[in-house]
């Protein structure tokens, strides 16, 4: 199974998990969920969906903290997509970031500042407020390695008002995620995606020559015998130039 594939198959999962769940459910209360979602590293600009069940309420504004417990693998960029969601005809829209970290991010949102039509209070009914935007790391390093990372709501400071200002009591906030499938980087011993010819380079001037070593090392380690050595390098002219085995399934 391809990487795309797995993550397809991963996200049609979390739908159906999504969907049977108790946020899915009637409520009398209203509630916010972050998605559960899965992407690929070096991926950018990749939507992470907050959605709004509200069964009875007339909201006209909030205000919502958002927290990640991984931010070495994902980062919020700062900004979020409103296209085609819930609060595309908000008048005011606000969002302050962790310029230094990037581990959290605090959105506002006011419906109408004042009475010129079009209102933009979201009446009774489910959908996508809004998408949460991050970037996933290319850091070779961190790549390898299968990672959730989970998007904490801060359910202390953050809120939902009604069109008239006032809080609206009991709302639910749910966690959401994005998960990453560790990339296979066996033989891709200069981190380019590729086993090619500049592996085999690498390699030898590694080896040899005592330059940069691959990153992660274990990116050298083409045979996987857990040593970087003259056999990863016979075994990557084997596949490059004769058709041997790859070092790893693609992913």
């Amino acid at each position: 199974m391809t990487l795309k594939r797995f993550i397809v198959v991963f996200q049609i999962l979390i739908s159906i998990m999504w969907s049977r769940s108790s946020w899915s459910e009637e409520q009398a209360n209203p509630s916010v969920a972050v998605a559960g979602t899965a992407t690929q590293y070096k991926t950018v600009n990749f939507k992470v969906p907050v959605y709004l069940n509200n069964p009875n309420d007339q909201v006209g504004g909030f205000e919502m903290t958002f927290i990640l417990d991984n931010p070495v693998v994902v980062d919020f960029t700062g900004a979020v997509d409103t296209v085609g969601t819930l609060i595309n005809k908000f008048d005011y829209l606000d969002i302050t970031v962790d310029t230094e970290g990037g581990n959290y991010i605090t959105v506002v949102g006011i419906a109408d500042q004042d009475s010129t039509p079009p209102s933009g209070v979201i009446g009774p009914g489910n959908g996508l407020l809004y998408n949460l935007l991050v970037n996933i790391t290319s850091d070779c390093f961190v790549r390898a390695d299968t990672t959730l990372t989970t998007i904490q709501v801060d359910k202390i400071h953050s809120r939902l008002s009604k069109s008239n200002g006032q809080l609206i009591d009991s709302v639910e906030f749910f966690d959401g995620s994005v998960y990453v499938p560790g990339l296979c980087v066996y033989g891709d011993a200069n981190a380019n995606g590729t086993v090619n010819l500049s592996d085999i380079i690498y390699l030898v001037n590694y080896v040899f020559k005592g330059s940069i070593p691959p990153c992660p090392e274990k990116a050298g380690d083409a045979n996987k015998n857990n040593m970087v050595n003259l056999a990863d390098i016979i075994f990557l002219v084997n596949h490059v130039f004769k058709g041997g085995p790859a070092p790893c399934p693609t992913g």
